[in-house]
């Protein structure tokens, strides 16, 4: 048989030591919620961060090929980066060649400027879509996706 004092003396303490328990689970999740709170932000800012430098990049690209600043942006073109010379020269040729059909059908570009983007591969890649306005008052939005190389921005 138990006596009451004993009995009590075992729930005290089996109350102690639930209470001590929740104590540190509440702790736990306290500090799991926090790092992954703070992880969650700094991500999000890392991301916000790579989307503005690839707008960025987009949007100097392209002005780029508006000013006519061909070779600029094929040497840009992250497609071309091992290409002979002989291809970038045809790529030059090509870019040169749509643009005189620009000029010739919508009197040029007058502006260019982000309207969104959408980052992939963990920040390595984002499609920038870009409002084009022509001289002759259309618009157009495009897709300019560009790609992060280890070293800067590149046109896809």
């Amino acid at each position: 048989y138990f006596h009451s004092s004993e009995i009590m003396r075992s729930f005290q303490s089996i109350i102690h030591l639930l209470r001590y328990i929740s104590c540190r689970v509440v702790l736990l999740v306290v500090a799991i919620t926090s790092l992954t709170a703070c992880h969650k932000d700094s991500s999000t800012a890392s991301s916000e961060k790579t989307e503005e430098q690839a707008d960025s990049a987009a949007v100097k690209f392209y002005r780029m090929r508006m000013q006519g600043d061909f070779d600029a942006y094929v040497a840009n073109m992250h497609s071309c980066s091992n290409m002979p010379p002989n291809y970038k020269q045809r790529i030059v040729i090509m870019l040169r060649q749509h643009q005189k059909e620009v000029e010739q059908n919508k009197q040029g570009i007058s502006d260019v400027k982000v309207l969104r983007s959408e980052t992939h591969d963990d920040g390595k890649m984002v499609n920038v879509f870009l409002a084009i306005t022509y001289k002759d008052g259309s618009n157009e939005e495009i897709l300019f996706p560009v790609v992060y190389d280890g070293k800067g921005w590149k046109i896809q």
